[in-house]
C-alpha cells in the first residue's frame, strides 16, 4: 500500500474539545509541516490500515489527551494509534486537555505507553505557548 507521508500524524478523540484542539493545531502547523489530520480521507484501501501506514511513515505523533481515554474500558481508535506510534518508534508528544491528570494504575494500559514520556498541558488562553512547546519537541 502506497500512502503520502507525513512529518506529524495528530491523533485525536470525535469528542467536542479533542477534535476541536486537532484542528486548532493542525491549522497552525500545517505551514511549516506536512500533517496527517483524519479530515478528508481520500485514499482508497481500508481505514485501518491507512492509519497504520500514516503513523508508521510520520516522524512524530501528537495525541490529544482527553478525560474520555482514561476510562479501564474504553476501546477507541486514539488508543489504537497510541500503540502503533509505540511500535514504528514515533517520538510521541501528549497534549493533555485543560489539566486531565492521569493515575496511570487505573487507566486502560495502553496509555501506559505515555507515562514516563514529556508532555504538554493544553489551555486555550495560551494556545501560542501550546505550539512553541510542540514545535520544541518536534524530532
Amino acid at each position: 500500500m502506497r500512502v503520502k507521508n507525513y512529518d506529524i500524524f495528530i491523533s485525536h478523540s470525535r469528542k467536542i474539545g479533542a477534535n476541536q484542539v486537532a484542528h486548532l493545531i493542525y491549522d497552525r502547523l500545517k505551514f511549516d509541516f506536512s500533517v496527517y489530520l483524519d479530515l478528508n480521507v481520500t485514499e482508497a484501501g481500508k481505514f485501518d490500515e491507512l492509519l497504520e501506514e500514516h503513523i508508521k511513515n510520520c516522524q512524530d505523533f501528537i495525541l490529544i489527551v482527553t478525560e474520555d481515554l482514561f476510562k479501564k474500558n474504553t476501546s477507541s481508535w486514539v488508543l489504537k494509534e497510541l500503540v502503533w506510534a509505540d511500535k514504528y518508534k514515533k517520538n510521541i508528544i501528549p497534549i493533555f486537555l485543560d489539566g486531565h491528570q492521569c493515575d496511570f494504575t487505573k487507566v486502560p494500559s495502553e496509555l501506559c505507553l505515555i507515562e514516563k514520556t514529556n508532555w504538554i498541558e493544553y489551555h486555550e488562553k495560551q494556545f501560542d505557548d501550546v505550539i512553541k512547546s510542540i514545535i520544541k519537541m518536534l524530532q
